[in-house]
């Protein structure tokens, strides 16, 4: 759920990124230890062993995004180490009636209806998957949509820490509260962690006993290490430290047409993010209107 002034970096396309070769001067990518693909669903699930969140980033309206998304939460895997999953685009008002609706309870058409008129195709899809995933789990096991938008309609429309911090506090009662791990979904830029504004991340991790681990969508890049990951499975996942990504400057992961990147961004992709989730080049995307 974006706003104009998001889309200077939270909705942008992440899949042209270019890890530049400024951070050779710092380091020589030959020096490195290359980042390793791993099978994305299996290391999603295995982070789940020792993070109680774990924060993919999307791109608005992606649809490869959305079909991976979809598939790990289908994966039989996926209910053993989570049990909530939280939606950007998704209006907390709407929470009662998706609560009764993922439980396999009779929802009222009209109501059910609002819903969806209301709500981003992608988290409709969701919503829907987790209703047919829970009627094949006992009670224990079945999941739940969190929904991390505020009730109000201007507060959804402020594009920074508000609406960053009312779904922290959603996560802070409903996720950590109750000690529970949920898996987070929202446009990228709410998870970086070096930021003058207060990302979703940033707030979560004030807590010291909290360690989210996020993933950027998607990496094309240039230089000594494109070969390497334009030859990944697809999907893949990779931890960036102490890597040629990892090191590489995070402006760099921008399309060169983005110019007004803030400069606390400006820093190594690590000390942003874990991990990147690879979804294949660029030329294979397709997106939808949200």
């Amino acid at each position: 759920m974006g706003t104009s002034t998001e889309l200077h970096w939270t909705g942008l396309i992440p899949a042209l990124f270019f890890a530049v070769a400024a951070a050779a001067s710092v380091q020589s990518p030959g020096s490195l230890t290359p980042a390793i693909p791993l099978d994305a669903r299996t290391a999603i699930v295995d982070a789940f062993k020792s993070h109680p969140l774990v924060a993919l980033g999307e791109t608005h309206g992606h649809r490869e995004g959305e079909a991976f998304l979809l598939d790990l939460i289908s994966d039989a895997r996926f209910p053993g180490v989570a049990s909530d999953i939280v939606l950007e685009g998704g209006i907390s008002t709407h929470q009662p009636v998706v609560d009764r609706f993922v439980a396999g309870e009779h929802v009222v058409a009209e109501s059910l209806q609002r819903v969806w008129r209301e709500t981003p195709s992608t988290v409709v899809k969701v919503i829907q998957r987790v209703r047919e995933l829970n009627a094949t789990l006992p009670k224990p096991r079945q999941l739940r949509v969190l929904l991390g938008e505020p009730p109000i309609d201007r507060d959804r429309a402020d594009p920074g820490s508000d609406r960053n911090r009312f779904a922290a506090r959603v996560i802070e009662r409903e996720v950590l509260g109750r000690k529970r791990r949920a898996l987070l979904n929202y446009g990228s830029g709410h998870f970086v962690r070096r930021t003058t504004s207060s990302s979703l991340v940033t707030l979560l991790e004030r807590n010291p006993r909290v360690k989210v681990l996020n993933i950027w969508t998607n990496v094309t890049s240039l230089g000594p290490i494109q070969e390497d990951v334009d030859s990944w499975p697809v999907p893949s996942l990779a931890f960036v430290r102490d890597t040629p990504l990892g090191l590489s400057n995070f402006a760099s992961y921008f399309p060169p047409t983005v110019f007004d990147i803030p400069p606390d961004l400006r820093a190594p992709m690590q000390d942003q993010f874990d991990a990147v989730l690879y979804l294949g080049p660029t030329t294979t995307w397709t997106f939808q209107s949200r």
